[in-house]
């Protein structure tokens, strides 16, 4: 399992690494859905600063979207940010965006501006 799932106090930190595979993203979004706090989670930071490859493909990036558009009813205010500078990656959160119709992924090039936002979020 190449990820872990940091719970903290307003929201959710999912560190990946090494070679992330679709059902591997899959399963930490049903994990992350599926915390007794989710319906007050107020953001989610995909950390994908320590992988190597990202093998989501389009069928991966549908389901993922179909997922979150369910949540957004039980919680229609989370916000997801990524960490990345990985070009294909930013790509994917693209045409996520694309899809879904909820608000854009929030890209930061390093935890830290990610963090940041989180703060300044509050």
């Amino acid at each position: 399992m190449p990820y872990e799932i940091i719970r903290e106090p307003q929201g959710i930190h999912k560190r990946f690494w090494g070679i992330v595979t679709a059902d591997e993203f899959l399963s930490s979004v049903g994990q992350f859905h599926s915390d007794p706090r989710f319906e007050n989670i107020r953001y989610t930071i995909n950390d994908f600063s320590e992988t190597e490859a990202f093998t989501m493909g389009e069928g991966g990036i549908l389901d993922t979207a179909a997922i979150n558009i369910g949540a957004t009813f039980v919680n229609p205010k989370y916000r997801i940010l990524a960490v990345t500078s990985d070009p294909v990656i930013i790509a994917m959160a693209r045409k996520y965006d694309q899809i879904t119709q909820m608000p854009p992924i929030l890209l930061f090039a390093t935890l830290t501006e990610a963090r940041d936002w989180v703060q300044s979020s509050a």
